[in-house]
């Protein structure tokens, strides 16, 4: 799996020691891992992704087509979830101007 993590690391103004000391990675592996000599562990991957606050999917490379998946469908369930919550407020102020409108036609204004 290729990953982006040298260029998030200086991205985040990291040196290999900075990000050695945060993740409790030693310098070796991690720029083994960055020139892609080393496979990385889950663990491995969720500890530098802490470190750099990115998410694991930023860590793996752009020309996976799955990298962005996971966050795609959180960032479209969260619009669906928001753009519910607006249709529900839309069809409360409806129901209300309709009560307003009831309550004037009975009262003859």
């Amino acid at each position: 799996m290729k990953l982006r993590l040298r260029e998030l690391r200086i991205k985040k103004g990291f040196t290999l020691e900075d990000l050695a000391i945060k993740s409790g990675i030693s310098k070796r592996m991690i720029s083994a891992y960055e020139a892609n000599e080393n496979d990385i562990t889950l663990t491995k991957l969720q500890n530098i992704a802490i470190s750099l606050n990115v998410s694991i999917s930023e860590l793996i490379a752009e020309n996976n087509d799955f990298s962005n998946l996971y966050e795609k469908i959180l960032e479209l369930n969260e619009r669906i979830i928001e753009l519910k919550s607006h249709l529900e407020d839309k069809e409360k102020y409806i129901r209300l101007l309709e009560i307003q409108l009831g309550i004037n036609k009975q009262t003859g204004s």
